[in-house]
């Protein structure tokens, strides 16, 4: 295991390159300040946690540090500071990007959301709606599209691979004082240190991480606040909830014998009550595969060595979305009776901690609906976007040969704009390219409605795994490694294409 564990400060020369090209074209200044970069993660988890990193430090120069002369009339040195810190949290890691520039303007995100049709003029959000609003896929603030802003792609990347990671995210800011972005995610993403619990007649393993302590319900002391029963752990108040509930099990009655994990998931600080506590044990979790990622609550699944598949729970999500269920099972479940013998009624936890939800298929803005989006009329070309002009001369003529039209790009910025003007029938695009790379392109064109059936076909030299789900995962229609045979690519452009047009 150690041999795989890589420390973040080899990433830190990368990071300040990209953050320094940013501010010399805008004519800004910035220390870059590094506090615990000798941590060290997973290799996995260091290549996946890169981009986001790279986002948030070039978001951190672009939309908050201000330029030398706005920060000295605002009494500010100069040079604006962006900090890194990274340090272990149990067996996670936790990596912060803080800046000291202008904070998250409100009224800014309000406006530049409304102007893009994401929420209605008289909508009313609060603080938090407005902090989730940046993390919408094609969101920005910039009035302009350039390398560095205007393009709607930056956080909702930093979410996504944040949710790929099993990580939570969490946003503290201030008005002119700054912004710090935090992520929070396992060292490691094969082996995991894992609860065994038993819920009814099934198994399942809860990370550690998230595990603070366990016991019996008789050994905490139980009380009472808000109209929910609680227990005290060092004199906080931790709901009592039984897991049966989030999992749709059936719920048995509440005894003083009753076994519990004092778990925090995500700023969320519960008592869960579980049938049977088997042990701690080593796993290495498995991903369900792209059909079952989005499975609420499920992080992954493990295998023991009896062969038995125990499913790996993610409290994070179970627990945020579960207040619904509490209030469904209410009427149904045994009241848990105190020990003064009164009766309390189990309400659903509030969480006062502001964290972004990384499940994609759950918004707590309502998106507009006004009929849709125009679906453009498609042109009869293939766009070819890569930076290579050996590759662009190579595809484009074996398309023409085939009877296809073809236009070029050299990155993503380029292809948008081509795009804008004149829709094609598909597109193939690589995914290393400066500018804009094209897992952005494909997460930039999805986010608008009139592109959503658009062909968007893979075409690139990497043929690991990782690489294409996360293509996938983002909205590619279909991924080609290179070399490959001209049948091949010209069989999936004529079915993406003449495919879609029938449907």
């Amino acid at each position: 295991m150690k041999v795989r564990l890589v420390p973040l400060s080899t990433m830190t020369p990368r990071l300040y390159r990209a953050a320094r090209a940013v501010a010399l074209k805008q004519h800004k200044e910035f220390e870059f300040l590094l506090e615990g970069v000798e941590t060290e993660v997973d290799r996995t988890v260091y290549e996946e946690v890169a981009a986001p990193l790279l986002h948030l430090m070039r978001n951190a120069v672009n939309h908050a540090l201000e330029t030398p002369e706005a920060r000295v009339q605002k009494s500010k040195p100069p040079a604006g500071q962006i900090k890194l810190s990274a340090s272990y949290d149990g067996n996670q890691v936790v990596i912060t990007v803080r800046d000291d520039g202008v904070g998250i303007d409100a009224e800014h995100v309000r406006n530049s959301a409304i102007s893009r049709g994401l929420i209605r003029p008289d909508q009313a959000l609060s603080p938090s709606d407005l902090v989730d609003l940046i993390f919408r896929p094609g969101f920005s603030t910039a009035e302009v599209l350039s390398e560095e802003s205007g393009r709607g792609v930056g956080l909702d990347v930093v979410r996504d691979s944040v949710s790929r990671l099993r990580g939570s995210l969490e946003v503290e800011s201030m008005p002119g004082q700054g912004t710090a972005f935090t992520m929070k995610f396992p060292t490691s993403l094969a082996i995991q240190n894992a609860m065994m619990v038993r819920v009814g007649t099934q198994q399942f393993a809860i990370p550690t991480a998230n595990v603070e302590a366990i016991g019996r319900l008789d050994n905490f002391k139980r009380a009472s606040m808000g109209g929910q029963v609680t227990i005290l752990v060092q004199n906080e108040h931790y709901p009592l909830r039984m897991l049966a509930q989030y999992l749709s099990q059936p719920v048995g009655m509440l005894d003083d014998k009753a076994q519990l994990l004092i778990v925090n998931a995500g700023g969320q600080h519960v008592a869960l009550v579980v049938d049977e506590i088997k042990g701690r044990y080593d796993i290495v979790m498995k991903s369900l595969g792209p059909h079952l990622r989005q499975v609420h609550g499920i992080a992954g699944a493990t295998v023991l060595g009896n062969g038995l598949v125990v499913l790996v729970l993610e409290l994070g999500d179970l627990l945020s979305g579960g207040a619904r269920l509490v209030a469904n099972f209410a009427s149904s479940m045994p009241v848990p009776v105190r020990q003064d013998g009164s009766a309390a009624a189990l309400a659903p936890q509030t969480s006062v901690r502001q964290s972004i939800d990384l499940s994609a298929s759950r918004q707590s803005i309502p998106p507009i609906r006004s009929g849709g989006a125009p679906v453009p009329e498609r042109g009869k070309h293939i766009l070819v976007v890569d930076d290579s002009p050996s590759v662009r001369r190579v595809v484009s003529n074996m398309l023409k040969q085939n009877g296809w039209e073809v236009q070029t790009a050299r990155d993503g910025v380029e292809a948008l704009e081509m795009i804008s003007h004149e829709t094609p029938a598909a597109v193939l695009l690589d995914i290393e390219m400066p500018r804009m790379d094209g897992y952005e392109l494909i997460a930039t064109v999805r986010a608008q409605e009139q592109y959503r059936t658009l062909p968007l076909v893979m075409l690139t030299s990497r043929a690991a795994a990782k690489y294409q789900q996360r293509a996938m995962q983002l909205g590619a229609s279909a991924y080609v490694v290179k070399p490959y045979q001209d049948e091949e690519l010209l069989s999936t452009l004529k079915s993406l294409v003449y495919g879609a047009a029938v449907r």
